[in-house]
């Protein structure tokens, strides 16, 4: 598919879209063949292909973000990130676990059921 198609399906821009399939690229998941007849193809079967390793591709930031500016001065600003960082970490690697027992196969079964 383009990015022009895909962005239309998911409704948003097609430079959105081109610069997530830059990610995946990068990351050896997907080819991409630019240009008016180009599109976007898997490197991988799909059942090889774990959600975990797409959402890596494509998410660089935390899932739960910590505010770096809280103040020493307060007795809750002077922990919380902290305290909060130990949570965070742990809410990761769930979602990174749960993503791993996932393929994208699985997804596209799920999409066929869904009718």
């Amino acid at each position: 598919m383009t990015s022009t198609s895909i962005a239309a399906s998911i409704r948003t821009n097609p430079v959105v879209v081109r610069r997530l399939l830059g990610l995946l690229r990068r990351s050896g998941l997907v080819d991409v063949s630019p240009g008016p007849h180009g599109g976007a193809t898997l490197l991988h079967a799909p059942e090889t292909m774990s959600l975990r390793q797409v959402y890596e591709a494509v998410e660089h930031a935390p899932v739960i973000a910590l505010h770096p500016g809280t103040s020493d001065d307060c007795p809750v600003g002077r922990y919380i990130a902290t305290v909060l960082a130990k949570v965070a970490d742990s809410a990761e690697q769930a979602l990174l676990a749960q993503l791993g027992t996932q393929s994208v196969a699985d997804v596209v079964r799920s999409l066929s059921t869904a009718r």
